[in-house]
């Protein structure tokens, strides 16, 4: 049986002379009379009801009653009792670690309402024990507020319920405490309290103390290193009291200590403790672990973190798109369990552990929520993957940028302008990315980036013989290393850079690039304008030149410094049937050290074609590599020489 909604509450003071006694015998539980029909004033229209008075709260004990439906929710019409807005009460069962319910009073309507019902709180057909209660701001009464207590209550295990018609019947008796003060002292980093409780109190994690905010989390004095803690704090006759601290910040971030302490004399005492820091009280604090201190979604294959709480368009086909990683932080926290909600199951949610996906189109709000209650939310947009817009094809990418495909039922031509972005499904979709082969063997004459565009993926433009001319845009970051861009674009004349790019540099005919800001801007070489006739020489700060970029050059001869450490394979290619020599910057070691795609391939194995890529022409050109090292170059032998026409002499020194 499960608690479904809250139907009626009423509260009944006694008298005002009744002092303070935390010993004192609950008595018998009181009993909830059933209705008589015949007495009922809604039944005989001609008596009406007398109107039940307000009870105000005042020091001392009072008695607190609920009568909570298990089938379905109505809200209080009446409130009898006087109130402050914002009044809270919850209420646990048999000793559940997690509240049954909370109820917040709503000044406005003279309503009470739920705040949070737990569906999955079992209750007992033959009853049981309320225990573990906490309420704030239930009174008004000045002469309470003038001693203190602000109509806070901390509330025994003194509580019985029962159980009839599907009417949850809880009755309780009430210990109410003035305004107290905890000073926990020697702490480096914020703190906040998880818990105060006596040993003998059965407690649940989270109980509000503070009622200024209601967090629990206090004071903290930075300079001083304390944390203070006012509000209706237990005063237990056996002097002895538990308090649970969490860090929130600093190394010890997420760590939980416990320690005893000696307890309140009196109602509205302070008492100070030193903390788990201290040299001379560390003994009497048990370190309980580390809980979370957040969750947070990472973007697949990456160390990015998605903002929390973000709203993120994404898509999907008829298989499932991995959308985030669910993460627990701190790493070393003891308890990384977690729970996931999705508000649309038919969309998304947790498919795989430990991740999100999405399966459907629409909307789903994704809740994650760590064993301590820290949650984070995700709300995922999902499209269709594939979207033809004005005959550009793309492909809807997590966090909805547009990568732009090639078109197979009708390939681009012309002169191609990219769209800055693209209005689909009511929201603006920004074309960030050009996907590999996009416009290979199309028939484009020239291509102008959009705004947007940041990369170029493998091959994206690739045996375009029409095409002569090619416009980047200002933001544009990144050529994927394994490039082949540009290859077999014989009749490319121009690519025109503009003005304030940081990535990319032109220079000499040929094409630079880096992949981040700290790297120099000759960093990559990406590619050698085919039509560019001078003599090409390639910067001595150069460490990488991209494959398939040296192809059908109409250059005479090309320079590549020592500073180079790894080529792409088919470095040279097609037809280039002018080069007339290559210069070779490298020693031995280092020429016989080098790396191909970023891969170490030993004894220059391959490097007909890893090189020259068997091209015929290309074993006739002249190889001047540095005099000190001719006879090593020369006594290879195997594939090395047969790249160059299987003659040694074509190698010589300079």
């Amino acid at each position: 049986m499960a608690i479904a909604a809250v139907l009626t509450m009423c509260l009944a003071s006694c008298t005002t002379e009744t002092p303070l006694d935390p010993d004192r015998n609950p008595g018998p539980d009181p009993v909830l009379p059933d209705k008589d029909p015949d007495k009922d004033p809604d039944k005989d229209p001609d008596k009406d009801p007398d109107p039940e008075p307000p009870v105000e709260l005042t020091l001392g004990q009072v008695d607190l009653a609920l009568e909570i439906s298990i089938e379905d929710f109505s809200e209080v019409t009446k409130a009898p009792m006087a109130l402050k807005d914002g009044a809270e009460i919850a209420f646990a069962l048999d000793g559940a670690a997690k509240p049954a319910g909370k109820l917040k009073y709503d000044a406005s309507t003279g309503k009470w309402g739920k705040v949070e019902l737990n569906n999955d709180v079992i209750v007992k057909a033959d009853g049981g024990k309320v225990c573990a209660i906490h309420a704030a701001r239930l009174t008004v009464d000045t002469a309470a507020e003038g001693a203190g207590c602000s109509g806070n209550i901390v509330y025994t295990d003194a509580g019985t319920y029962t159980v009839k018609d599907n009417v949850l019947s809880i009755s309780l008796n009430l210990d109410k405490f003035a305004e107290s003060r905890l000073v926990i002292a020697g702490l480096s980093a914020k703190a906040k309290v998880l818990g105060i409780k006596n040993k003998t109190l059965t407690s649940f994690d989270g109980m509000r103390f503070t009622e200024s905010d209601g967090t629990g989390e206090g004071t903290y004095d930075a300079n001083s290193g304390t944390l203070t803690i006012e509000g209706c704090l237990p005063v237990e006759t056996d002097g002895r009291t538990i308090v649970k601290i969490q860090y929130l910040e600093g190394e010890n971030a997420g760590k939980m200590f416990t320690r005893e302490y000696e307890n309140f004399g009196k109602e509205g005492e302070s008492v100070t403790i030193s903390g788990p820091e201290d040299a001379g009280a560390a003994d009497k604090w048990t370190d309980a672990g580390r809980m979370p201190t957040a969750v947070k979604f990472k973007k697949p294959d990456t160390e990015e973190f998605y903002q929390d709480g973000q709203n993120l368009i994404t898509s999907c086909t008829y298989y499932s798109t991995r959308v985030a990683e669910i993460v627990v932080l701190p790493e070393d926290a003891s308890d990384k369990s977690f729970t996931v909600q999705s508000s649309n199951q038919s969309v998304a949610g947790q498919k795989s552990s430990g991740f999100i996906d999405a399966w459907g189109q629409g909307t789903a709000t994704i809740t994650v929520t760590t064993s301590n209650g820290i949650s984070n939310t995700l709300t995922l947009d999902v499209l269709d993957r594939d979207i033809t817009v004005d005959g550009f094809c793309y492909e809807v990418l997590t966090g909805g940028n547009l990568l732009l495909r090639k078109n197979p039922d009708n390939p681009y031509s012309g002169d191609v302008v990219i769209p800055d972005a693209v209005e689909y499904s009511g929201k603006r979709l920004p074309v960030t990315e050009i996907a590999g082969d996009a416009f290979k063997n199309n028939l484009v004459t020239s291509i102008t980036f959009g705004k947007n565009i940041l990369s170029l993926r493998e091959g994206a433009i690739n045996n375009c013989s029409s095409l002569t001319k090619v416009k980047i845009n200002k933001d544009f970051k990144y050529i994927d290393h394994y490039n082949r861009n540009f290859s077999y674009c014989d009749n490319l004349s121009s690519i025109e850079i503009e003005a304030g790019n940081e990535y990319l540099l032109l220079e000499g005919g040929v094409l630079y690039c880096r992949d981040d800001l700290s790297q120099d801007p000759h960093n990559r070489c990406a590619y050698v304008i085919p039509t560019y006739t001078d003599p090409v020489v390639i910067s001595s700060k150069t460490v990488e030149i991209d494959r398939c970029s040296i192809h059908n050059v109409q250059t005479t001869s090309v320079t590549i410094p020592g500073s180079v450490k790894d080529m792409g394979v088919s470095l040279f290619g097609g037809s280039n049937t002018k080069l007339e020599w290559v210069k070779l910057g490298w020693t031995w070691t280092e020429w016989y050290s080098m790396k191909f795609d970023g891969i170490f391939r030993s004894a220059m194995y391959h490097l007909e074609d890893q090189f020259f890529n068997s091209h015929p022409e290309i074993k006739t050109v002249k190889v001047y590599v540095p005099q000190a090292y001719v006879s090593r170059y020369r006594d290879t032998g195997g594939t090395w020489l047969l790249a160059i026409g299987n003659d040694p002499s074509r190698i010589v020194g300079y």
